[in-house]
């Protein structure tokens, strides 16, 4: 076999001593993502207003892996502000940012109270923004980093009774195509992946009915996983995907093909 030059080898999804916050880490997608980048050697940061981030971590440290759980409200910007300044503190850099937290409340559009569609957005949208915005700051000075936001494909399709929902997750789109221009020129990487339909908690409100219905259009005839977003994540997070971003990467099953 010919030899290969360090011009072509890639490191693939080897993330040990590198740091990655995982907001949203409680459960579901994130915690699925967590343990994935504990598995990998990453240093990883679980972020979630729910205390069971604190179990998540103490079973990862159990198995030798280095975590650490915040507590807190992503929509809250000085509580933002308060753990990527205290994960700077104990960690020194930031070097990927997974922004996974996110909920929603079914609503008829025109039932929907403004409470709820407030809500909704600040989780969603606002608090990608700021937990973006702090650790960009950290980012730029290093001059490396990536960045991986959560859309939707509700954000692409549309779903009845997810009006807010799926308005919030078309912003993080725009969001991260803008910063992924305006961040690209300190080697920062700004990418999106769009879920389908992830057999979560979010999904438990859908009827049976509707589920084995919504499987039969699904080109592999099943929901998704949590497990199945962590290879994408961890490849957008790694050096073999260095020459990607600013795009919005589908994980549906072939639900929605652009």
């Amino acid at each position: 076999m010919p030899k290969t030059s360090n011009r072509y080898k890639i490191q693939y999804q080897d993330l040990s001593g590198q740091v990655a916050i995982v907001t949203g880490a409680a459960r579901g997608i994130g915690e699925a993502v967590a343990c994935g980048f504990a598995q990998t050697g990453a240093r990883t940061v679980l972020v979630d207003v729910s205390t069971k981030a604190v179990t998540l971590q103490n079973k990862l440290r159990d198995l030798g892996y280095e975590c650490h759980a915040f507590i807190a409200d992503v929509s809250n910007e000085f509580e933002v502000r308060a753990f990527v300044d205290q994960c700077i503190a104990e960690h020194g850099v930031i070097d990927i940012l997974v922004n996974n937290a996110a909920i929603s409340e079914p609503a008829q559009f025109v039932n929907l109270e403004r409470d709820n569609w407030n809500k909704t957005l600040a989780v969603n949208l606002t608090g990608s923004f700021l937990t973006c915005r702090e650790v960009a700051r950290y980012m730029i000075r290093r001059k490396r980093g990536s960045i991986v936001n959560l859309s939707s494909v509700n954000a692409q399709f549309g779903a009845k009774l997810t009006a807010h929902y799926c308005a919030s997750k078309a912003g993080i789109e725009g969001l991260s195509k803008a910063m992924a221009r305006e961040l690209g020129s300190y080697n920062i990487r700004v990418n999106v992946i769009a879920p389908g339909f992830i057999d979560t908690a979010m999904l438990e409100l859908m009827p049976k009915p509707q589920k084995e219905k919504l499987v039969k259009r699904i080109p592999l005839r099943r929901l998704g996983r949590p497990a199945d977003l962590v290879g994408t994540v961890l490849f957008l997070s790694s050096s073999a995907s260095e020459y990607i971003t600013g795009q919005v990467i589908g994980v549906n099953g072939g639900f929605f093909m652009c």
